[in-house]
């Protein structure tokens, strides 16, 4: 009886609702070096961070993603420079539509230790992670629904 007991604790904590995202440090130090953003000014944000220059497809279908969403805690990171004209007129329709957009032309992310190399949503609430999600082409509408709800 005393073994189950052990299984059950070990259940519990495992179980445990905090987030880990193990490039979290490096995303600190990259919002405040070069956004100047500190973690504790954050108050309920989801970053949205693109990469602009590398597949336009991807690029396309996640900033098309941001312009259906109203919620203005949502705030994209534009990453690097836009590589085709229809890149460059969907991060115009965002500059337009969003009242904090966040760029980083020089690529400075990559500077970080932030995992980053595909598009990212991190959601930081008080000061904490609650969700992190690196998206794939198939992760699209499971973020986009992500944030409908949060």
């Amino acid at each position: 009886m005393k073994r189950n007991w052990h299984y059950l604790l070990f259940f519990i904590f495992s179980c445990s609702s905090e987030v880990d995202y193990k490039y979290m440090h490096g995303f600190e130090q990259y919002l405040k070096d070069v956004h100047q953003t500190s973690m504790e000014d954050v108050q309920d944000n989801v970053f949205y961070i693109i990469p602009l220059n590398g597949c336009e497809f991807c690029a396309v279908e996640n900033m098309r993603s941001i312009l259906t969403l109203t919620d203005q805690k949502i705030i994209p990171i534009l990453v690097g420079i836009e590589n085709s004209i229809q890149v460059e007129k969907f991060k115009a329709q965002i500059l337009e539509q969003r009242k904090i957009v966040l760029t980083d032309e020089s690529s400075l992310v990559s500077k970080y230790e932030t995992g980053f190399f595909k598009p990212i949503v991190v959601h930081i609430r008080q000061g904490k992670l609650v969700y992190y999600q690196y998206i794939t082409d198939d992760l699209i509408s499971d973020v986009h629904n992500y944030l409908i709800e949060e």
